[in-house]
């Protein structure tokens, strides 16, 4: 069962919806220009996430706010890592409300979370591949 998000329902900073979802240059950078570490990091994003992505509905229709808060806790941190700013700073707000009570706009939020992981899924995965090309 899909909880409705709630009229005054905080919206997900503009910022966050325009942003590439994986900055592999600036990921680079903070990784001294290693391609094959990012590659396995993105790697280890991805094989976790679908798991990440279940708990979070999990958390969501079992109304279990401070699962969701840990949940989001994490994603901050590997989005983090991987320079994937739109997750990373819904994953963020996400947290904040759960921290400051506000369950129910942190709920309203998982739905535009879950769109930008499958943004972010996507372009980490055409990376991976394209990499692997250019090395055969």
């Amino acid at each position: 069962e899909d909880v409705p998000p709630p009229a005054d329902a905080a919206p997900a900073p503009p910022e966050h919806r325009d942003k590439l979802p994986l900055d592999v240059r600036l990921a680079l950078l903070n990784l001294a220009g290693d391609q094959e570490l990012l590659q396995e990091v993105l790697s280890a994003f991805l094989e976790m996430l679908p798991r990440q992505r279940e708990e979070l509905q999990l958390a969501c229709s079992s109304i279990n706010v401070s699962r969701l808060g840990e949940i989001a806790h994490s994603l901050k941190g590997s989005a983090s890592n991987v320079c994937a700013e739109p997750v990373r700073g819904l994953a963020a707000r996400v947290e904040e409300l759960v921290r400051n009570g506000e369950g129910s706009a942190a709920v309203s939020l998982v739905p535009e979370l879950e769109q930008h992981l499958a943004r972010f899924q996507q372009s980490a995965s055409e990376w991976i591949r394209d990499c692997g090309v250019r090395h055969a």
